[in-house]
This record gives structure tokens, sequence and C-alpha cells, in this order.
């Protein structure tokens, strides 16, 4: 089994989780009887990854901590976010030592143990790759909420986490883009800024992220389906 001795896993929880309107920030919405950060973290655990770190909003820093005792995931490293994702990540850097660091959004708690150890596996070869799933639906440009034209999907792809890198372009990347004060929504972007090709691995349809109130529906049919099985 790989315990991934190379690989340190950054899970970012550091978000308020505006669009959830659920009154706390999402990475606190239940899974299993977990929080979604608890939950992703055991799941990384049980994968073989030996070096864990959460980064959170400071207000979150000591209930999780106490989560994490009490769900026996101690030994997780807690950091404190920033002000926005990239600083978060940074902030995460800092922890890290190894070769590599993966990158995965606590609130993509739907993952395939599959697709996770094939992301890293293609991270190690190239230095950079993540999860996407093919765009399957019609899409389309819109003006004033009509249709104004058509766009071609063959080559579009919605990206996922977990997104893997070499640490040392990871850490440029993110010096650079804070220098120039460029901002992004991803980690591959931040990467793509420095020149550095990033693979694409197929992932599954369902590893989605939990962003609105509808999501609560695939948490409970996840629960439903694999709660006590894990």
């Amino acid at each position: 089994m790989d315990h991934f001795d190379d690989v340190d896993v950054l899970i970012m929880a550091a978000g308020t989780g505006s669009r959830m309107k659920s009154g706390v920030r999402k990475q606190w919405l239940t899974l299993c009887g977990q929080p979604l950060f608890s939950y992703v973290t055991r799941l990384f655990q049980m994968y073989g990854f030996t070096s864990v770190a959460i980064v959170m909003h400071e207000d979150d820093l000591v209930p999780a901590g106490d989560d994490l005792r009490e769900a026996g995931l101690g030994a997780t490293r807690l950091v404190a976010g920033g002000p926005d994702r990239q600083s978060s990540v940074r902030n995460g850097l800092r922890t890290c030592t190894r070769e590599m660091v993966l990158v995965h959004d606590a609130a993509r708690p739907f993952l395939c143990e599959e697709d996770v150890r094939a992301v890293v596996a293609r991270g190690r070869a190239t230095g950079a790759a993540t999860l996407g799933h093919a765009v399957r639906d019609t899409l389309v440009r819109a003006e004033r909420e009509t249709i104004a034209g058509r766009v071609e999907r063959e080559q579009l792809y919605q990206l996922q986490t977990p997104q893997v890198f070499r640490r040392d372009w990871l850490e440029r990347a993110h010096e650079e883009a804070r220098c120039a004060g460029f901002l992004a929504t991803d980690d591959t972007s931040v990467v793509e800024r420095l020149g550095c090709v990033v693979d694409i691995v197929q992932g599954a349809a369902h590893n989605l992220k939990i962003t609105e109130p509808s999501d609560r529906l695939f948490l409970a049919m996840w629960e439903a389906l694999r709660c006590g099985s894990d």
C-alpha cells in the first residue's frame, strides 16, 4: 500500500460558504455524523496519507481541534486561513515539507480512492495534475437571458480537486502571484501562470462541491448510500 510519504495534503476549509445560506460555514455541515472537514480528513488517512493539514477560518480552529481529537484525528495539523483562498493556500504551504502537495476542498466529500491515487501518480510524473470531468451538457452563451451562441464542449472540462503539484512549483507560483496581485479561482491557474503544464485526470462526475442549499440533497443521498460503509 502506498503511504504517500512524499505528499503533504492541504484540505481547504477556510471559506465562509455564503452561498449556502445555512447559518454555519459549509465545512461544518455534517456527513455520516461528522463535519465535512473531519469526514474528508478521515478519508485521506484511510487512503494512506500520513501528512494532513486543514486550513480553517481562524474562529474555527479551537472547535475544530476539539472535534478532531474526539474523532481520533488529533494528529492532523490545523492552520489559520487568510482573507482569500490564495492566502489560505500560502498559509498551508508554510507547514509543508514534502516533495508533493495535494490540495483538496473540504466541500468535496464524495471522493473516489481510485481517482485520488490516479491524480497523485500523474502529479508525481509530470509535476502538476488535477482531477476534472469532461463537460456533458449543452453549453450556450447568453445575453439578457436569451441564447446568443453555442459553445463547443468537446474540449471543455469542469476542474475538480484534488490537485497535485510539486511543492517548489506551487510555492513559487503563489509567491509570484502574490507579488503581482494575481487572483485565481484555483491553484492550477496560479501554476499555469509560471508556464507549467497541468495534466487533467478524468474524475468521477459525483465529485461535486457543496456550494448551494440544494446541494444538501447530495449529502443526504451519499449518507444514505455510504454511511457505515466507509
